[in-house]
């Protein structure tokens, strides 16, 4: 093997030489460049932080909305005060304290308008449906909210709901037990295709059993609906609607089974004195168009 020459072992040490000042003077020109990057970073932190504390004060708090409470009842629980940052504030926070704090208020919104403006919107909690519970009452909101419990009467317009046990309800809180939770999300589903159907009569649902559903309508509560389950639940609801326009009375005690209706496209309705009437749907939704029809030829005469 032949040996370097000193001309070629002092290039190679050279070059070396070479290689490694480039790479210090590299390394050097990134530490430099980062060492400026941190300080303009920190600079911008600076004046971000006191155009914040100079800029966005908070000068202006506007309530809006239904206001359950006066407007220093709601900023005196939001703890929310004039002068401080409009962005030192979580507003998500502060809305679900006003909720759980304030038994009336209910779905609290908080905006921020810069420069220095925080707008509330506030809703009413309003009773809309109760629970039955140990021979009382529990009266909650839209949204589920517990308003009053261990009451004797209930509003007339208020829907009631049978066999939904509930442990511990607390004023001013959601009911937290899943399986309650998950039967009045079907009462909730219930009563909205009801509403899209435009039956507006049904005034008591027993929840015992989801997949046999029961309610009762009638000018008295005096008709008993075996519904089932909420499988084609639209079709059942406007099934039904069309039997009320048509050919049941709902001032006679009678009961209506549903049951059956998925396979059968059929309901029996059963007066008090046991004579069973099968109504068709086709039939039934025929009844109604003419009755309609009818209806509309009675205005144009008119």
């Amino acid at each position: 093997m032949p040996t370097r020459t000193n001309f070629e072992r002092d290039y190679i040490a050279k070059k070396a030489r070479r290689n490694a000042l480039r790479r210090r003077k590299r390394r050097r020109r990134i530490v430099i460049r980062f060492g400026v990057l941190l300080v303009i970073l920190f600079a911008l932190l600076i004046c971000v932080y006191f155009s914040l504390g100079v800029f966005f004060k908070i000068d202006n708090i506007i309530i809006k909305g239904e206001k359950p409470y006066s407007d220093a009842t709601i900023i005196k629980v939001s703890g929310v005060k004039k002068g401080e940052n409009i962005f030192s504030y979580n507003f998500n926070n502060i809305a679900k304290k006003i909720d759980n704090k304030l038994l009336y208020a209910e779905n609290t919104e908080i905006k921020r308008k810069l420069p220095g403006t925080i707008l509330f919107l506030m809703h009413k909690a309003k009773p809309d449906f109760a629970l039955e519970f140990k021979g009382k009452y529990i009266i909650l909101s839209e949204k589920g909210k517990i308003l009053k419990k261990n009451s004797l009467t209930i509003p007339k317009d208020l829907d009631i709901i049978l066999n939904v046990k509930v442990s511990n309800p607390v004023i001013g809180r959601t009911i937290t037990e899943e399986l309650a939770k998950s039967k009045l999300k079907t009462f909730t589903e219930l009563r909205n295709s009801a509403k899209k159907a435009k039956i507006h009569n049904i005034k008591t649902y027993n929840l015992d059993d989801i997949q046999n559903i029961i309610f009762y309508c009638g000018s008295e509560n005096n008709i008993k609906v075996e519904f089932g389950n909420l499988e084609q639940l639209d079709d059942k609801m406007q099934f039904l609607a069309a039997m009320f326009n048509g050919s049941i009375d709902e001032h006679v005690q009678s009961e209506i089974d549903l049951t059956e209706f998925l396979t059968s496209r059929q309901a029996i309705w059963r007066p008090i004195e046991d004579k069973i009437k099968v109504v068709d749907k086709d039939k039934e939704d025929q009844s109604a168009k003419e009755s309609k029809s009818s209806e509309q030829a009675d205005e144009k005469d008119q």
